[in-house]
């Protein structure tokens, strides 16, 4: 109990301190509703989350200032410029725009207002330079966003995006050993058993020697089982195809015509 209300007073001293509930959920530990939970165990004062009190903390431009936003805005001055400039948020900037009544900038307009010069020189800077995109921004106040969108259209491969197959710097020819003991194999996005494929695009040797052999894509509930009991064995002449799962030394199979091609068939009731 003794605990539980050094806590609550704890939290509200942080509330009261930095005026936030989220701020007070991290430096705590908790979610935030216990936060203010404990904020309000402790006698503290919560605001209505659309009272005066709220709005009163949040900037918003008024009379001159937001006059001179808007004009700026209307310019086509870059959002990141405009909140350096009048020190707020994006939302009191919109808003002011909203309510003189300017229409707002399209997604992607910024791009269409940097002068061809300027993308030529961010181009240079981020390719012979090796600039990064946000060394790149800063140099001409724009957004990172901007820039990636100029490298984007000007066919340039940025750095640092998450490779993948053969670009990947772990790359080891495409086949591995999974954590069972089988050999996993890479298969590119466009081939015929893709649907095979993992999220990081390997598909076991097994299965996929299997499928090859077939002519068409495993189904989910069709296994391969290894007969020698050798799991790194994928010769197709080792491979047995069962339908669910499968143990050593046990193998499905029609006792009438001995036939291995077995599949479920739904029993209909009358």
């Amino acid at each position: 109990m003794a605990d539980s209300i050094r806590l609550a007073r704890l939290a509200l001293a942080l509330y009261n301190k930095h005026g936030s509930g989220g701020r007070v959920a991290r430096r705590l530990c908790v979610s935030p509703w216990r936060a203010y939970e404990l904020i309000h165990e402790a006698g503290g004062k919560l605001p209505h989350r659309n009272s005066r009190e709220v709005n009163d903390r949040k900037k918003i431009l008024k009379g001159e200032t937001a006059a001179a936003a808007v004009a700026d805005y209307a310019a086509g001055v870059p959002m990141i410029k405009l909140k350096n400039k009048y020190h707020v948020g994006q939302w009191a900037l919109l808003t002011a725009v909203r309510d003189a009544g300017i229409a707002l900038r399209k997604r992607g307009a910024q791009v269409s207002q940097v002068p061809d010069n300027m993308r030529l020189e961010m181009i240079r800077l981020y390719v012979e330079d090796r600039f990064s995109q946000a060394q790149v921004a800063a140099r001409f106040g724009r957004s990172q966003i901007v820039v990636s969108r100029i490298l984007a259209a000007a066919g340039i491969v940025t750095r640092g995006g998450k490779a993948s197959g053969s670009s990947h710097a772990s790359w080891k020819g495409g086949r591995s050993k999974h954590a069972s003991g089988y050999w996993n194999v890479h298969i590119p996005k466009d081939d015929p058993y893709a649907c095979m494929r993992s999220e990081t695009g390997y598909v076991l040797e097994h299965r996929l020697v299997m499928a090859k052999s077939l002519g068409r894509p495993l189904y989910r509930h069709e296994t391969v089982h290894h007969i020698n009991g050798v799991r790194t064995d994928n010769r197709l002449t080792n491979l047995q195809l069962r339908v669910g799962a499968h143990g050593f030394g046990a193998a499905m199979k029609c006792l009438d015509c001995g036939s291995q091609n077995i599949s479920f068939v739904p029993i209909m009731s009358d």
